[in-house]
């Protein structure tokens, strides 16, 4: 990892793998509510995006976007592709989110753009997990309304509003 920011920006989660391992196992994760976060350690230069990525489908509907979708949603130079949440085990969420990352029919659809970045596998990803009497969903809200705020108003590149 090359990047002091991104290196700073981990040391404030619980844990962190690579997409590759994650994909393998999920057994580091923590099972408690939580937030997670997408990095891309190599925030240099704009990806070419896949047409079909390695997503799955869900309840049997193709969930890639447009080429052109995913040009427009990019923010050069920066390495937070998204923000997820799960009120209940970040293990078992962050599980199904990689499912769906290998082709798998299973209910994630939260930042499935990932999935068509050619170096999805190489992606890194970090989790937090809160103590349970505090909801994830209002954390998420609140650290999008930040990025947003940064970033003139646009989501991270896989935070969809659709």
């Amino acid at each position: 990892m090359n990047d002091k920011k991104l290196e700073n920006d981990l040391r404030y989660f619980d844990g962190h793998a690579i997409i590759r391992e994650l994909k393998n196992s999920c057994s580091e994760i923590t099972t408690g509510p939580g937030i997670y976060f997408v990095f891309r350690s190599n925030k240099e230069g704009r990806p070419e995006f896949l047409s079909k990525g390695s997503g799955g489908r869900h309840k049997g509907k193709d969930l890639n976007y447009f080429v052109e979708e995913l040009e427009a949603k990019w923010i050069d130079n920066e390495n937070i592709l998204y923000i997820g949440k799960t009120d209940d085990s970040l293990r078992s969420r962050i599980r199904t989110y990689m499912k769906f990352g290998t082709g798998k029919d299973v209910p994630h659809r939260g930042g499935r753009a990932i999935w068509q970045l050619p170096d999805s596998d190489d992606l890194i990803v970090a989790w937090k997990e809160l103590p349970k009497n505090v909801s994830a969903r209002e954390i998420e809200a609140k650290l999008i309304q930040e990025f947003k705020d940064t970033h003139n108003g646009k989501h991270p590149f896989a935070n969809w509003v659709d």
